[in-house]
């Protein structure tokens, strides 16, 4: 399948969302996914692969990586977001966005509510601001690593 691809030269980006559920799992399922890797970055020499999650990534079974944390959105793009999910007028968005804050999570589930039973003027009614920031929501975290290097 891959030789149909013509992987030989294309660069190919790997990725894999919600890696959290992999590394509660254990150590040892997290070394067996990078010998996967590894097998699948000898038939595709320009594969690179990004591990996305909400729980800190450490050095992953000794291949070089480096980690990029994933910031909550700016006010502006906060309220762009949800205009761009369907929140109109602009007031209500930048009322949703008072209450829930920048964290792509907290939009999509404020998202959600705002779907199911509506908002008024001040935003998704009886939701006490600021709720949603307490419950401590991790911050998304990616990281990347090139297995090729650590194969030398």
């Amino acid at each position: 399948m891959l030789n149909n691809l013509k992987l030989e030269s294309d660069p190919l980006l790997f990725v894999l969302d919600t890696f959290e559920e992999v590394q509660y799992r254990s150590n040892v399922v997290i070394e067996s996914l990078c010998r996967f890797l590894a097998m699948f970055q000898m038939h595709v020499p320009c594969l690179r692969c990004v591990l996305a999650g909400r729980a800190p990534i450490k050095e992953v079974s000794g291949v070089p990586t480096w980690e990029i944390e994933l910031k909550d959105f700016d006010p502006m793009a906060a309220q762009g977001f949800l205009e761009a999910h369907g929140v109109t007028p602009s007031p209500l968005a930048k009322a949703i966005v008072a209450q829930v804050g920048g964290n792509p999570l907290s939009l999509n589930l404020a998202l959600e509510v705002w779907r199911k039973e509506g908002a008024d003027q001040q935003g998704i009614r009886q939701l006490r601001t600021g709720v949603i920031k307490s419950v401590g929501i991790v911050s998304n975290a990616a990281i990347c690593f090139d297995i090729n290097h650590a194969l030398k």
